[in-house]
Order: C-alpha cells, then sequence, then structure tokens
C-alpha cells in the first residue's frame, strides 16, 4: 500500500484525476504496479485520504484497474520528460519567486524581474 495524507479547505481541486493533482500518486501506481517495492502485487492499491475542515475523503487506486497505469505513466512522462532533457538546468524564475527568501541574491530572479 501507497498511502498519502493530504489536507485542504477546498471543496474541489484543480485536476479531475486524483493522478494529475498529486502526481506522487502516479508514482505510487507505476511502483506497485510493476512490482518495484517487491511482495505479493495482489491487492496493491495507492490510497490518498484528503482531510478537509468537515471531514475526510479517503480514494483508494487499484494500479492495475483499466487505464490507471496509462494514466499514471502519462502524468510521470509530462513531468518528467522536460527534466531529463534538460542539459543546462537553467532557472526558470516565476510567479512563485516572489514569496522565495533566496529570491534577493538569485540572479535569474532579478534579471526576470526586471
Amino acid at each position: 500500500v501507497w498511502r498519502e495524507l493530504k489536507t485542504t479547505q477546498r471543496e474541489r481541486w484543480f485536476h479531475d484525476d486524483v493522478l494529475e493533482e498529486f502526481p506522487q500518486l502516479a508514482l505510487g501506481v507505476v511502483a506497485l504496479a510493476r512490482g518495484a517495492l517487491g511482495g505479493d502485487l495482489n491487492g496493491s492499491r495507492v490510497e490518498v485520504e484528503i482531510l478537509r475542515p468537515e471531514g475526510s475523503d479517503l480514494q483508494i487506486i487499484d494500479p492495475f484497474e483499466g487505464g490507471r497505469l496509462e494514466k499514471a505513466l502519462s502524468v510521470l512522462r509530462r513531468y518528467a520528460g522536460p527534466w531529463r532533457a534538460d542539459a543546462s538546468f537553467e532557472a526558470r524564475p516565476g510567479k512563485k519567486c516572489q514569496w522565495c527568501p533566496v529570491s534577493r541574491w538569485c540572479a535569474s530572479y532579478s534579471e526576470a524581474a526586471a
């Protein structure tokens, strides 16, 4: 069992699929489906419990359920593909940099802000 616990005050997520919302769950689906963690694959599952002020929601993902492994691989490719192809490792400053305590010294952020 790959288990995650999330907390939020929002009623819904930005994505319709929990694998899109939390890519680490996609990693769990692939790891379990391919037997990377060892053990018996029967009953393997990814669990995510989402805690909200009004209660909790437990979602169970069967890595062998139709289409879940393919969806998980698609999510991981979207995240890892650009990273794997990057040979220069240059910083990509963005909106979130304005809250980063290191942005005061970051040359890439200073240039982007100007």
